[in-house]
């Protein structure tokens, strides 16, 4: 029987959290993927801004108060100097914080797993690029779609040329989030907190992901083609 990934690493990895406190769904969302993977242990965190909640929070899933702290950079400091650091770091906070957090962390030598979307802009999507490549860290950008079968099937469709080729990719997210009122306060709408783009970058992000996901398979069995009917033809021409 092959060896499990739990048996290779020899341990549960260990992983904290920016953000994603009580009353953030995606924190929670997170959560339970961690615990249904098994592979991972929640062991440290800044999970609000508010003092109050950041604690409640560490109290709800077990982490300790020397673990539990105000913000990512208390965070880096503490957890750099120990022996049990945390090996990943989630970043659940608002879409305006993502990539100057992403880019501390993985200047600080931490994996990080990020929510999307990552950047604002191309300049700061060039920078973090920079600093992935400078770190030698993995930075994984978490797109939830992207693990339903139904979406894997579709890319492995388009991979292997089912659908013949592909000229065209209709992609939507269809959200009822504010269809009655937009909630008071909603950072979604804010584009200081929710970034400039604000809710068409938070959901349309979705829409866009799915689409190049797509896109990117068609690509992947073109490029294959053309390779195979380069090959085919020198073969042809060549004497024998």
């Amino acid at each position: 029987m092959a060896e499990t990934l739990l048996e290779r690493f020899g341990r549960r990895l260990r992983v904290a959290m920016i953000g994603g406190g009580i009353g953030s769904y995606i924190g929670e969302t997170h959560a339970i993927a961690l615990r249904a993977d098994g592979l991972w242990d929640l062991v440290a965190g800044a999970f609000s801004r508010r003092p109050e909640t950041n604690a409640a929070t560490a109290r709800s899933w077990l982490v300790p108060p020397d673990r539990t702290y105000a913000d990512h950079r208390a965070l880096i400091a503490g957890e750099s100097t120990r022996a049990d650091r945390v090996d990943a770091v989630i970043v659940a906070t608002r879409p305006s914080s993502h990539a100057e957090i992403a880019c501390d962390l993985l200047a600080a030598g931490f994996h990080v797993m990020c929510e999307k979307p990552l950047t604002e802009t191309v300049a700061d999507g060039r920078r973090v690029a920079a600093v992935v490549a400078d770190s030698g860290r993995r930075l994984l950008l978490t797109h939830c779609y992207s693990g339903y079968p139904m979406v894997r099937q579709a890319r492995e469709m388009v991979a292997r040329g089912d659908l013949g080729r592909i000229t065209l990719v209709e992609s939507r997210f269809a959200s009822g989030m504010y269809s009655a009122a937009t909630p008071p306060g909603s950072w979604r709408v804010d584009g200081t907190e929710g970034g400039v783009s604000a809710l068409i970058a938070d959901l349309g992000t979705h829409a866009l992901h799915l689409a190049s996901s797509s896109r990117a398979a068609a690509s992947r069995r073109c490029a294959r083609t053309s390779r195979g009917s380069t090959r085919g033809t020198r073969r042809s021409t060549t004497p024998t």
